[in-house]
């Protein structure tokens, strides 16, 4: 029996440790090669104009090994490559007769959005030092924005980053997430501060995104936490009475599914966008959602 690996070379046979050294010699061998060839092309491709040359540079570069071009991509996009944005966020579900999305006015936006906002890290804690991290630079750095979970960070610490962040250290916690519905809901005066005292919620599940954004062109990866707020009666009755209204500058809006899904609402006489992520909080995407088992449970945090 050959004591020797064996590879699968066109499914047919194994070869044995010498003519896998030697593919293995000729392979590197070619690349070693390929990289002197694309050297002195480029070196005269950047003094001389010549139709031969570049259809050599670009005979060359179809001939290229695998390894050859995933160096050459590498290179050329190591800035780019190298970092990714995260944003960490948390959204409310708010139901009114369990049709009604409560949605607020996000004029940064320019649309409706969920309850809920970005989590903040703590003032005292140097997340920059932690994850290379740096401010994503599209929001500017004010009152509102600052400590924001908004940021770039090195891709090589990406992992670490979404460990640290599930473990909920070193930034707003989980069990009182009262800050962006007290600013958004009760500061605002949309709903009476002395009605809600106590903000009660359950953990729904959670959402990780990956995508590329365009501004900055970088990955990018969106995770959301969603919690569905628990009314009381009296809670109700003066939500029933907020969605009977129609205020002149729209400052919300009661959306229903349809109208989320479909990522407008017409209201006041003319269409009114809907964020995506208000996607998020439908009931009937609870089940795409992850479940955390460390978030279970119910929250009622006193609004401060």
């Amino acid at each position: 029996m050959c004591i020797f690996k064996k590879i699968r070379l066109d499914g047919l046979c194994s070869l044995t440790r010498k003519k896998v050294l030697a593919i293995n010699t000729t392979r590197w061998l070619r690349v070693a090669i390929a990289i002197v060839i694309i050297i002195i092309t480029s070196v005269v491709l950047y003094f001389y104009e010549s139709r031969w040359i570049s259809f050599l540079y670009a005979t060359v570069i179809a001939l290229f090994p695998d390894e050859i071009k995933k160096v050459i991509k590498k290179t050329f996009t190591l800035k780019s490559n190298s970092r990714c944005r995260v944003v960490c966020a948390y959204l409310f579900r708010i139901m009114y007769a369990n049709k009604f999305y409560l949605l607020v006015d996000e004029r940064k936006e320019n649309c409706y959005a969920p309850v809920g906002g970005v989590y903040k890290v703590d003032s005292n804690y140097d997340i920059g030092m932690s994850f290379e991290a740096e401010a994503d630079g599209l929001h500017g750095i004010n009152d509102d924005t600052e400590n924001d979970l908004r940021l770039t960070i090195s891709k090589r610490f990406k992992e670490r980053f979404f460990n640290w962040f599930e473990q909920g250290t070193n930034r707003e916690a989980f069990n009182d997430l009262t800050r962006e519905f007290r600013e958004e809901v009760l500061d605002t005066g949309l709903l009476p501060k002395e009605q809600f005292e106590r903000l009660t919620y359950v953990y729904i599940g959670s959402k990780m995104e990956e995508r590329v954004n365009d501004q900055l062109k970088l990955s990018e990866i969106a995770w959301h936490d969603i919690f569905s707020v628990q009314l009381t009666r009296e809670q109700q009755s003066t939500l029933k009475k907020l969605s009977k209204t129609e205020p002149q500058n729209i400052p919300y809006v009661f959306a229903t599914q349809e109208e989320i899904m479909n990522g407008s609402c017409f209201r006041a006489g003319k269409h009114h966008n809907i964020s995506p992520v208000a996607n998020l909080i439908l009931v009937d995407h609870s089940s795409s959602l992850v479940k955390l088992d460390r978030l279970k449970g119910t929250f009622s945090p006193k609004i401060g």
